[in-house]
């Protein structure tokens, strides 16, 4: 359980701007980066037949999710150094092994259902896609691999029993004075769940409704004591955020409040030495917040749940996150 002081949102933005301003200088680009990874990749590789998954594909899924993987087959052969003498080789010592003249591209799963099962290879370079499907929660491998042999790649999946979630949240707000003092609550409870939209990150939407309560009292010792009756309001909220795909696997959750209209009345219990009991109504009007001093952004849980504590004027406060 962690405990900080929620930052305001003009300073996210700061920061962010700063790292990448830092960034845009000591990376170098983009193009030239992804250029000399593949040509790193392609001198290391053997001749014959290859297979390999395409990056940046969604590897968070949840129980009965199904999503689209694209697999590439190809044939490598490392080019002739024209400086490199000719050696006779020795005549083989029978007749050589012809590749098979259809060759398929067997996929399976260890727990998750996957289909097509077999592509038949048409081309020496070939893209397939097929459709997994995550079976049970864990750990899940995908194995592919041509019919005879000559190639093979494996894929692991984390797979989460459920994507659904339940959120609450208290706020407690309270001041007391040679005067008087007041007590204010702001809590609210909620649902949302990981829309898996993108194949790197996974989208969190949701919504909860909000109760505020604002109760205020005043006396002066030997003259009058006065308690108001509570006021309460409430309203809605929307969840927001994303789950950063593995490693780090976070839920980064964002509360983003619809206002709240608190009656225009307040009503007072007073009693006064030599005038006793009186009630008293005070107009006041009605009265908005501001739903960007009541957002609650910046949020982090591991993907089980967790609590998020933070502090308010006068007070405290901290979000629950809880997985079905």
């Amino acid at each position: 359980m962690k405990y900080h002081v929620l930052p305001a949102r003009r300073a996210i933005f700061t920061l962010i701007g700063i790292l990448l301003f830092v960034f845009s200088w000591a990376s170098p680009p983009q193009r030239q980066v992804q250029a000399s990874l593949l040509a790193g990749q392609l001198t290391e590789e053997e001749d014959g037949m290859h297979l390999k998954f395409l990056p940046a594909q969604m590897r968070q899924l949840c129980k009965g999710d199904s999503t689209t993987f694209t697999l590439w087959s190809y044939y490598y052969e490392s080019p002739v150094d024209p400086n490199r003498p000719i050696v006779p080789s020795e005549p083989p010592a029978g007749p050589p092994s012809l590749a098979p003249l259809v060759r398929y591209v067997e996929i399976s799963a260890l727990n998750g259902q996957v289909s097509p099962s077999r592509v038949l290879l048409t081309s020496p370079s070939q893209y397939m896609r097929f459709t997994y499907t995550a079976a049970g929660e864990g750990q899940d491998t995908i194995t592919a691999v041509i019919d005879d042999g000559s190639a093979s790649v494996e894929k692991r999946i984390s797979v989460l029993p459920t994507c659904e979630y339940d959120i609450s949240f208290l706020e407690l707000s309270s001041q007391t004075i040679d005067t008087g003092g007041f007590y204010v609550t702001f809590k609210g409870d909620g649902e949302f769940f990981v829309n898996r939209t993108s194949e790197s990150v996974g989208e969190l939407a949701g919504n909860g409704q909000d109760d505020l309560a604002w109760l205020m009292w005043a006396f002066a010792p030997g003259a009058f004591s006065c308690t108001m009756d509570k006021i309460t309001a409430n309203s809605t909220f929307e969840v927001e955020g994303m789950l950063n795909a593995e490693p780090y696997n976070f839920l980064h959750v964002n509360l983003r409040f619809a206002p709240v209209v608190l009656p225009g009345t307040m009503v007072w219990h007073c009693n006064g030495v030599g005038i006793g009991a009186m009630d008293l109504s005070v107009p006041i009007g009605d009265t908005t917040t501001d739903p960007d001093t009541m957002d609650m952004v910046g949020l982090t849980f591991p993907l089980q749940g967790g609590v998020e504590e933070f502090e308010v004027p006068n007070g405290y406060g901290y979000v629950v996150v809880t997985r079905r």
